[in-house]
């Protein structure tokens, strides 16, 4: 006997929030002029939850699933979307699916401490979130533009996403495979940043690899103010959450770790 099932009759209908996103909308407008500040999103399927199991990269399958649970006022690829707007989408969509409540493990960082603890927060209500407040296309600014203090360069930067992210990605995988003794992280670090590089004093560098130099010389004020200026500018969920120790009343801050688990059940 075939299987027989309330789905056929439409009777099952998922849950939806409409949403701002952090980013506000404007970074998709000069492409798509109706795109609002507002995205639809819908819960995890088990076709969606399938694609954590897939050999995928991190930023694929976020990708994947964005694509999947969310709806917006125009036709943009989840590629275009920024970093920090897709994972504000995820959130909604796990807490859809799961409920609100996400907990992970902390530790204390009083070293004279060292417990452990549980955190718990309620997603995306208690999650840290920076919100854009831009008001009009003439307050938005397409870049992000920083002057050094030391050598006085004039350095104007994208926003990432994710096409700008697995264009960081492929050049590591290359240097990895040229200079295996490097370690990884330093090179998707210096990747990631150089990838957001539009220019430097006007001049647009040739290659990502002139851009990673080009960052790897940078020392004392010129670093710290590069590093600044992309902080101060991010939008999104900011993954730093204030966490008092149960055992010592310490109040610390800690990252909220948003990795595979974060998309199952408590």
């Amino acid at each position: 006997m075939p299987i027989k099932t309330n789905l056929d009759q439409n009777s099952v209908t998922p849950p939806l929030m409409v949403q701002r996103l952090p980013s506000m909308g404007w970074p998709y407008r000069d492409e798509f002029p109706e795109f609002g500040d507002e995205v639809t999103i819908k819960p995890l399927s088990f076709n969606t939850h399938a694609i954590l199991v897939t050999n995928l990269t991190s930023e694929e399958k976020m990708e994947a699933i964005v694509t999947e649970v969310a709806q917006f006022s125009a036709p943009i690829q989840a590629s275009k979307l920024l970093i920090q707007d897709q994972y504000f989408i995820l959130a909604v969509a796990r807490s859809l699916t799961f409920g609100d409540q996400y907990s992970f493990s902390s530790v204390c960082q009083n070293p004279r401490c060292g417990h452990i603890e549980t955190a718990r927060i309620k997603v995306p209500d208690e999650v840290p979130i920076k919100w854009w407040s831009f008001k009009t296309r003439a307050e938005w600014e397409k870049h992000m533009t920083v002057v050094l203090p030391l050598c006085k360069d004039k350095i104007i930067l994208t926003y990432p996403t994710g096409a700008s992210t697995k264009l960081h990605e492929t050049a590591t995988e290359a240097a990895m495979a040229a200079f295996p003794s490097d370690p990884q992280g330093r090179l998707a670090y210096l990747n990631r940043v150089a990838s957001q590089i539009v220019s430097v004093n006007g001049g647009k560098p040739t290659d990502l690899s002139e851009a990673r130099n080009y960052l790897s010389r940078l020392v004392g004020a010129d670093y710290d103010a590069l590093e600044t200026a992309i902080d101060n500018n991010r939008c999104g969920i900011t993954f730093v959450y204030q966490i008092k120790c149960d055992k010592c009343r310490m109040v610390y801050e800690t990252d909220i770790p948003i990795r595979d688990h974060f998309f199952r059940r408590e």
